[in-house]
């Protein structure tokens, strides 16, 4: 494995044996690097393998502003959160997780407090990747005797969720609102709590994860199926009124459409929550 450049003392990007560009991070491992130069193994702690140069080049210009401690965090972090959400995340994250909490840190040390706006949705939205976030927490206090505020574990946990879509944060910020949003109107329609005492509730919340992912990216299919559309109008009349009224919703505030092929998916969502929440 040899050095192709340094991004700083704990850094380097590397060809390994496959002639596959990587990430390869160590105390010390960028310290003096020249390119060309050998990786001595017994450094490495890490090694990821960056999907394209454009990832590679970010992380250049974002990592060289925080000491290593919070790089061994972050991906410390990843690596339990991995286990507990059985989920692949991207890689590149642990550097914008390791960027925010040495930032969480310094505005900690100046007194600055902060709100995370979004704490209690995403408790309720994305309950696993919270609780990955109280970890953190235990963890940063356990090593640099700091006990951030408690919202912090949700702005974690937003990470992780961008690990998880490979979204970025202001995507993830805006489907997570998007989320509450649509169950509050589904919620006050139906009388049902969508994640609460509902057992069809996780079901559903994963579909309007997908979905509000899908409303942010844009992503329509090139054929809507209208019969399927007209099909559920006709059995389903209230659920595809509720409908009709998120999908002016979420037009109206956040400026998205939700595709038309989603109407009749999102009307027999509902009416499983209902017919659920009778039982």
């Amino acid at each position: 494995m040899k050095v192709l450049r340094s991004i700083n003392n704990n850094i380097v990007t590397a060809v390994d044996e496959n002639g596959i560009e990587i990430i390869v991070i160590g105390k010390g491992i960028g310290y003096k690097a020249e390119p060309g130069s050998c990786i001595t193994p017994d450094k490495i702690i890490k090694k990821y393998r960056m999907e394209t140069q454009d990832n590679d080049n970010r992380i250049s210009e974002q990592s060289v502003s925080f000491p290593y401690e919070y790089i061994e965090l972050s991906v410390d972090i990843l690596e339990h959160a991995q286990e507990k959400l059985q989920k692949n995340l991207y890689e590149r994250t642990f550097i914008t997780l390791a960027d925010h909490i040495y930032f969480a840190v310094q505005r900690h040390n100046y007194g600055v407090i902060f709100r995370n706006a979004l704490t209690d949705s995403v408790r309720r939205f994305y309950t696993p990747e919270y609780e990955v976030g109280l970890y953190a927490l235990d963890l940063i206090e356990k090593r640099l005797k700091i006990r951030l505020v408690p919202c912090e574990a949700a702005s974690i946990a937003m990470y992780l969720v961008n690990a998880e879509y490979d979204a970025s944060v202001r995507d993830t910020f805006e489907a997570t609102t998007i989320i509450n949003e649509i169950v509050e109107i589904i919620e006050k329609k139906t009388g049902c709590h969508v994640i609460d005492e509902n057992e069809y509730g996780d079901c559903f919340l994963s579909y309007l994860k997908y979905l509000a992912f899908r409303v942010i990216n844009k992503a329509v299919n090139k054929e809507e199926n209208s019969s399927l559309n007209e099909v559920i109008s006709e059995l389903l009349a209230h659920e595809m009124n509720y409908v009709e009224e998120i999908i002016i919703h979420v037009k109206e505030k956040f400026d998205h459409k939700i595709p038309a092929d989603e109407k009749a998916y999102l009307a027999l969502h509902i009416n499983k929550l209902s017919m659920a929440g009778k039982n």
